[in-house]
């Protein structure tokens, strides 16, 4: 015997339906598949230009593209311990990675060149969008 959906059960039913016929026809080729992160090349040449931008000079400075951001989260969940206990607030910088989907590249200053400091670029890995950067100087 089959059973009844009722007004309720029929309603719902019809919304899914048209939900799904909604996004088959309307929703942008590739939309509903996860999107590739950029290549490890792109993010580097993304994140030397922002350096240039802050007037550092990427040429005398070794680059570490973080794989899995392993030594970014060492290192900030250290920064945020410290500044948690200090009970300061967090920079900008780590505010807007929240949530994030961010690829983190080390730059360090090269023997010669004292003049200037470290910096970390976080780079969105999908939209190559320059999120924040941390600079220590």
């Amino acid at each position: 015997m089959k059973k009844s959906r009722g007004k309720r059960g029929k309603a719902f039913f019809a919304l899914i339906l048209a939900f799904a016929c909604f996004s088959c026809v309307f929703a942008p080729a590739g939309l509903l598949q996860a999107q590739e992160a950029l290549p490890q090349e792109k993010i580097i040449s993304i994140a030397v230009q922002a350096v240039r931008d802050v007037k550092m000079s990427p040429d005398t400075m070794d680059i570490f593209y973080d794989e899995g951001n392993r030594k970014w989260d060492n290192f900030s969940a250290n920064l945020i311990a410290m500044y948690k206990k200090n009970s300061i607030s967090l920079p900008e910088s780590c505010v807007l990675l929240e949530g994030r989907d961010f690829q983190a590249v080390y730059f360090t200053r090269q023997e010669e060149s004292l003049e200037e400091g470290d910096i970390w670029i976080f780079v969105d890995r999908i939209t190559g969008e320059v999120i924040s950067n941390m600079f220590f100087g």
